[in-house]
C-alpha cells in the first residue's frame, strides 16, 4: 500500500471517533448502493422474462398472421391495401405510456394497452 492511499491521522481519541464515523458513513453508503443494485437486477430479470414470453407468443401470432395475409391475398386476387385504408376510420388499439421509478433514481418507460374497441380480445 502506498503512502497516498493512507490518511495521516494523529493517534488520539478524537481522531479515532472521526475515523469510526467515516467508516460508518462508508458502510451505510455501500449498503444503500447494494440495495439499489439488487432492486435494479430484480426489475431487469422481470422485464427480461416478459420479453422472452412476448417473443415466444409473437412467433405463434406471426404464423397466424402470415396465413391470414395469404388468405386475404388469395380471396381478393391481388393488392387490397386501398380497401383496408378506406375501411379504417379510427385506431382500434391505443398505447398509454408512463414512467416507473426504480430504486429511487431510474425512470423506466412502461407501456400499457388501451383498448378503444371492447370487442377485441388480446
Amino acid at each position: 500500500m502506498s503512502d497516498k492511499d493512507r490518511y495521516n491521522v494523529f493517534p488520539s481519541r478524537m481522531a479515532q471517533t472521526i475515523m469510526k464515523a467515516r467508516l460508518k458513513g462508508a458502510q451505510t453508503g455501500h449498503n444503500l448502493l447494494k440495495k439499489k443494485a439488487d432492486a435494479l437486477a430484480i426489475r431487469f430479470r422481470s422485464i427480461l422474462k416478459k420479453i422472452i414470453d412476448t417473443k415466444l407468443l409473437m412467433g405463434d401470432v406471426m404464423k397466424v398472421a402470415a396465413f391470414s395475409l395469404a388468405e386475404a391475398k388469395f380471396s381478393m386476387s391481388g393488392d387490397f391495401t386501398q380497401v383496408v385504408i378506406q375501411s379504417v376510420s379510427k385506431a382500434q388499439i391505443k398505447i398509454r405510456s408512463k414512467r416507473d421509478n426504480v430504486a429511487g433514481k431510474f425512470n423506466l418507460r412502461l407501456f400499457s394497452l388501451m383498448k378503444s374497441m371492447p370487442h377485441l380480445k388480446f
